[in-house]
């Protein structure tokens, strides 16, 4: 949860942004982006956060939708949420030669080669 608290800080960034970061730096939580939302037939109002919460009620709301979030995450896996992502964005691109290029390719990125 404190991981997730600290890329959630970061402009931009909602819950699917915040649990690839998660997932891409140290291995934990996952992305539910479109691409598992629709794989996972997920309702998207519920992976989504209020950007500017006034209330408590509404802070408390986020704070809710994160802990959801990450167990959503936890049950499918994050190793499974990854590796069916890149084998799932592997066959939507020739770019991609396979799922492990995908991966590489993100990792690559990651620590700047």
């Amino acid at each position: 949860m404190s991981l997730m608290k600290i890329f959630l800080r970061v402009d931009g960034l909602g819950l699917p942004k915040a649990g690839f970061c998660c997932q891409l730096i140290a291995g934990m939580v996952g992305c539910m982006d479109i691409h598992n939302i629709r794989m996972y037939d997920l309702d998207t109002k519920t992976l989504k956060l209020n950007p500017k919460p006034k209330t408590e009620k509404a802070k408390q709301a986020n704070e809710d939708k994160t802990k959801t979030y990450i167990a959503l995450c936890h049950a499918y896996g994050c190793e499974n949420l990854w590796n069916s992502w890149c084998e799932n964005l592997a066959t939507k691109s020739k770019r991609w030669q396979d799922a492990n290029h995908v991966s590489e390719v993100h990792y690559t990125y990651l620590i700047g080669e």
